[in-house]
């Protein structure tokens, strides 16, 4: 028998359950030539393993071989897509890419900084596209790598030289390349590595507040007599250049970054790990607050929601460290927050505005704890 309860009538409402947006910090693309493989040209295809590289975009292929020095990252990307184009067709890989909203992270396949004709264009695409994206709220870096082939007969091309190849052009005043250099890397049959595609992945694969300082990049070796000499490596930081290294107090072979930054020419966003946590503030600030909108009422007790919103999303950056402590100011708030009878005109001027333009104004602090860097140490002996 069938039990009816007349008397309460239960509604169920899930709105509060509609889940948060959320964009990982770590999706790389790399776009390049490719004539082999089951994928379709200019159609971005995630790939996990070596296999489905081969299967897809061929494992001897440019492309190819950029996607598993991807692969081989640890940590690595959350995502890894291959853009297969045909030879001089890169700016429609790029283009292809505007409609993939996770992406973070953007390379071109075995492509080296080099100053004019058409890898010169390359590059200008991929800054050009990193910034138009960054613009419309789908923040993104490009990541660009000097030459590190050396000549045949093992020579280097002396650091100044290598520097002198970049288009000056690239140096972005927004933080969104990085430019890497590794000389003389190469697998272990001897061919020259795409290491942007290894720096990508491996700074991908890291939390967005961590430095890249002395993080380890994998897939590729660095003859001896090829690594960069102390001086070299401070001429190479100077420029906003990563340089890869095997530092001497770190045991066995691995490699990693010799610095942190950007190669920007504005100083505010020149470290890779404030770019992106700041990227990464940025989209979940508005995914935070987006449900508020059309929901939360231009009143003291709406206004404070909002704040409320805001600061939830600020404290899980304070507990992951990037960020040391926050401030919201609502100006709006704090004329809502004085009894009406002692508000101004201008005051109440600035609620009616506020209120008939159904616009709320309102600034985030955050304070940044970002990591060390340097340690300027006095050793004094003493035989006291």
């Amino acid at each position: 028998m069938v039990v009816a309860f007349p008397f309460i009538d239960v509604k169920i409402d899930t709105s509060a359950l509609t889940p948060v947006a959320r964009r990982s910090a770590g999706v790389l693309a790399i776009v390049g030539v490719s004539a082999e493989g089951t994928a379709a040209l200019g159609i971005p295809e995630a790939v996990t393993s070596d296999a489905e590289v081969a299967t897809k975009f061929g494992a001897a292929t440019l492309l190819g071989r950029s996607l598993s020095v991807a692969l081989a990252q640890e940590p690595g990307p959350d995502t890894v897509y291959g853009v297969k184009v045909a030879a001089d067709a890169k700016a429609v890989g790029l283009t292809a890419l505007e409609s993939f909203k996770d992406v973070t992270f953007v390379t071109l396949a075995q492509t080296f900084a080099t100053v004019g004709g058409a890898l010169g264009a390359d590059f200008t695409a991929l800054s050009q596209h990193c910034d138009d994206m960054s613009r419309q709220g789908l923040k993104r870096m490009g990541v660009v790598a000097l030459n590190p082939a050396v000549a045949a007969d093992g020579s280097a091309d002396p650091v100044d030289a290598q520097i002198g190849l970049v288009d000056p052009a690239l140096r972005s005043a927004t933080g969104r390349l990085i430019l890497v250099a590794a000389r003389g890397a190469q697998d272990a049959a001897g061919t020259v590595v795409d290491i942007a595609a290894a720096a990508a992945a491996a700074i991908a694969g890291l939390p967005v507040a961590t430095s890249v300082v002395l993080k380890r990049v994998s897939g590729f070796i660095i003859p001896k007599a090829q690594q960069y000499r102390p001086s070299e490596i401070t001429t190479l930081a100077r420029a906003a250049i990563l340089p890869i290294i095997r530092p001497a107090l770190i045991p066995g072979e691995s490699l990693h970054f010799g610095d942190g930054m950007t190669f920007s020419s504005n100083p505010a966003v020149g470290y890779v790990d404030t770019v992106r946590l700041l990227d990464d503030l940025d989209f979940a600030l508005k995914a935070a607050l987006i449900g508020t909108i059309g929901d939360a009422r231009i009143t003291r007790s709406g206004l404070r929601f909002i704040v409320q919103r805001a600061g939830g999303v600020l404290d899980r950056y304070v507990l992951a460290g990037g960020v040391d402590s926050w401030q919201i100011d609502v100006p709006l708030l704090a004329i809502l927050d004085t009894p009406e009878a002692q508000r101004s005109q201008a005051q109440t001027d600035v609620i009616t505005s506020a209120r008939a333009e159904r616009l709320v104004e309102m600034t985030v602090i955050a304070v940044l704890g970002p990591q060390v860097h340097r340690i300027s140490l006095t050793l004094k002996p003493t035989f006291a």
